[in-house]
């Protein structure tokens, strides 16, 4: 698996760590070293030191949903940053209970606390670039992508995987809800890169025509 891009001045790290194999993104702004976090699921050190290795100037965490292999080393970034951390306000509930994102399941409790939470379609800024958060109910609740218009690339957490997409039978998943957020993310630009919680990057346009979720499996 590729772990380094460029895209339009915006470099993307891909860490991939944890028990499930989390793909942990370490963007930054090849211009300024401004830098976000997606999704740091586990092995917390690790993540330090590439940012310091880096000497990348950490300025936010972006949360796609809060399962506990998607959060498990926010806790070791915000000991060592004093950063803010965004997220769906759909998923408040999962992230500050530690039964409903299953890490008591894990015997590794784990919750995020005060958290930024921002609406769908709402805008901001990450590593200086404009950053659209784009609600996708159906995994979680408060599933969400990150799209980043200007860079041609959509960071889709569990919501959408090549050829599938993420399951929906742990606390507040819906099946029927995944699809239409699935579908949803079809309108974007078709040669977008998509990011995926896990496994390999793919593009609107490969999902729009292999994605079996989108033709019939329901």
């Amino acid at each position: 698996m590729q772990d380094n891009f460029e895209l339009n001045g915006l470099k993307v790290k891909v860490l991939i760590v944890g028990m499930v194999q989390t793909n942990c993104y370490v963007l930054s702004n090849v211009h300024s070293k401004k830098a976000v976090v997606v999704d740091p699921g586990d092995q917390g050190k690790r993540i330090l030191s590439y940012l310091r290795e880096e000497g990348l100037e950490l300025e936010g965490i972006l949360l796609t949903h809060g399962h506990f292999d998607h959060i498990m080393a926010v806790k070791d970034i915000l000991e060592n940053y004093h950063v803010p951390v965004y997220a769906f306000e759909e998923e408040q509930d999962l992230l500050e209970d530690a039964r409903l994102n299953c890490s008591v399941q894990m015997g590794r409790m784990a919750t995020v606390m005060g958290a930024f939470y921002k609406k769908a379609n709402d805008t901001f800024e990450a590593a200086g670039f404009p950053v659209k958060l784009i609600g996708t109910p159906g995994h979680t609740k408060g599933s969400c992508c990150f799209y980043f218009e200007k860079n041609g690339c959509l960071f889709s957490g569990d919501t959408l995987f090549m050829e599938s997409v993420g399951r929906t039978d742990l606390p507040t998943g819906n099946g029927q809800r995944i699809v239409e957020s699935v579908r949803s993310l079809m309108n974007l630009p078709a040669d977008t890169i998509v990011f995926t919680g896990h496994g390999e990057a793919t593009t609107i346009k490969y999902e729009s025509a292999n994605n079996p979720f989108l033709h019939g499996w329901e």
